[in-house]
Parts: structure tokens; C-alpha cells; sequence
């Protein structure tokens, strides 16, 4: 049973992951998992079943056609005029981007969605009924609630970090010195640096330098090449004992809709005790 987990939706594992957001910042420690096995099973299953539906309705074409039947050629042809050429540049973009990325992440799928959505229900309306089911309500009103809860437990999350570091650089811990994760990272760089060190930049040239390598024994941050400027001494974890254990910071709880327990960052040792 295990070996199918994952390929349960979601799979990408993206920003619509299984913790209900990005692949938890890169921080150390297993974050709290927001879709728990039985529910992503259940989106499978949905999932696999509306596209079997497709496929089905597809090959058959048996549905009663419209009366309007003069007209659907023109229709179609109207959507594909205002949408292939959109579909068709923004696809051509996409290459670049994932030869570079070696894949091409679910975020990046978003902006032809709605190309998608249209496509499918002119199809419906053609094929199997000029209304929409009824269930169609329930669904928009459950993804709008799952929009909204991710939104607040993602907003919830970027507070309490914030607030950690503010608590650590109170006590006179630059914030070079703690990995906050990898987009947090990204800023404490240019403030020493004019770019991100990554070893794609054309210009200017010569402009990437492979970063020093860390400390004997350091646990290790992501991208810690494209940070050269931040030499951790502590981390933000959300598991007290990662690492080389507790640091003396007080942990920050942050709120997790629609759960009663909370999340909580901790901030752990990066370097062994000798170090």
C-alpha cells in the first residue's frame, strides 16, 4: 500500500503538495501535512475518474447534438482564433524553463487553466447538456474554501518566521548567520550582494563564484551555492531535535486552519558542539 502514496494527488509535490503549500520552505524536520492519506486518496479517485469520464465521452460522441448545430463549427472555431495562439507562445516559453529546471513545476500550469476550463465546457455544453450539473456549486465552493485555508495557513506560516527572526536577530544573530529557508535566504543575499550567485548568469560574465564549501560537519541548507553570504549557525526547523538539537530561542506557533493543533518553528544548532 505504501509503494502507491506517491501517486496519490496531488502528486506533482509543487506548491500544491500534501502539507497544503510549497515543499515546506526547505526548512529541516517533516512539516505538518495538511492532506492526510485518506483524502488524497479520495482526490485520486476523483481525479483518475473525471478523466476516465472525458475519455469516454470523447471516444463515443453518442450525446444528442444541439440544435444549433449550424453553428457549432463557427463556435469552435471562434475559441480556437482568441485561444491557440496564446496556448501556442505560452507553451513555446514554458521550454526554455524546463531544460533549464529539469521539469516543469504545477505553478507554471496555472496560466492555461482557464484555456482548459473553456475548452471543457463548450465540450459540455455541446456534447452532453447546455447546463451545468448541479454539484457544479459545490465544487467551486470547495475549492474557493480550500483556497482560503491554504492562503491563511500560508500567510500564518510567513508571520511566525518573521517573528523568529526578529526574536533572533534581537539577541545580535545577523541574519547571515541562520538559514530562514530558501526564498528568505534569497533576500538576506542581496542585501550582500548585487545577484544571486547562480551559474546560468550571462552577464554580467564571470559573475558566478562557486561558494566556499561549509564547515566540517554542518547540516546542510538548500542552495547553500546560490547564498554564498550566509554561513549558518542556527536554522529554522520544523522539528526541535533536527540537526544538533534546540538552539536557546523560544519556538513560535502559528495557526493551522481548519486544525485545532498548531504549527510551530523551532530554531535548531547547524554546527556540531565543538564547532
Amino acid at each position: 500500500y505504501l509503494h502507491l502514496v506517491p501517486l496519490l494527488e496531488p502528486v506533482m509535490g509543487d506548491w500544491v503538495t500534501k502539507y497544503g503549500g510549497y515543499r515546506s520552505n526547505f526548512l529541516t524536520g517533516q512539516a505538518p501535512v495538511f492532506l492526510p492519506t485518506g483524502i488524497r486518496l479520495t482526490l485520486a479517485v476523483a481525479s483518475l475518474g473525471g478523466l476516465i469520464g472525458l475519455l469516454a465521452s470523447l471516444l463515443s460522441l453518442r450525446s444528442r447534438p444541439p440544435e444549433t448545430e449550424s453553428q457549432q463549427p463557427s463556435q469552435w472555431r471562434h475559441l480556437a482564433i482568441l485561444l491557440t495562439p496564446f496556448t501556442v507562445v505560452y507553451s513555446l516559453l514554458l521550454i526554455p524553463r524546463a531544460a533549464s529546471a529539469d521539469g516543469i513545476f504545477d505553478r507554471y500550469l496555472l496560466e492555461l487553466l482557464p484555456v482548459a476550463l473553456i475548452w471543457m465546457l463548450r465540450y459540455y455544453q455541446d456534447r452532453i447538456a447546455s447546463r451545468l450539473p448541479r454539484a457544479t456549486p459545490v465544487l467551486v465552493t470547495i475549492m474557493a474554501f480550500y483556497s482560503a485555508v491554504i492562503i491563511h495557513n500560508m500567510f500564518s506560516f510567513y508571520r511566525a518566521r518573521v517573528t523568529l527572526a526578529a526574536e533572533i536577530r534581537a539577541n545580535g544573530i545577523r541574519d547571515s548567520s541562520v538559514d530562514y529557508g530558501w526564498e528568505y535566504n534569497f533576500t538576506t543575499e542581496l542585501r550582500h550582494s548585487d545577484h544571486i550567485n547562480d551559474p546560468h548568469i550571462v552577464f554580467p560574465p564571470h559573475a558566478y563564484i562557486p561558494a566556499p564549501p561549509p564547515p566540517a560537519g554542518a547540516c546542510p541548507m538548500f542552495w547553500a551555492d546560490k547564498t554564498p553570504h550566509i554561513r549558518p549557525l542556527y536554522g529554522v526547523s520544523f522539528d526541535p531535535n533536527a540537526c544538533y538539537g534546540p538552539a536557546p530561542f523560544a519556538p513560535v506557533h502559528y495557526s493551522r486552519w481548519p486544525y485545532r493543533t498548531p504549527g510551530t518553528l523551532y530554531v535548531v544548532r547547524y554546527l556540531p558542539p565543538k564547532a
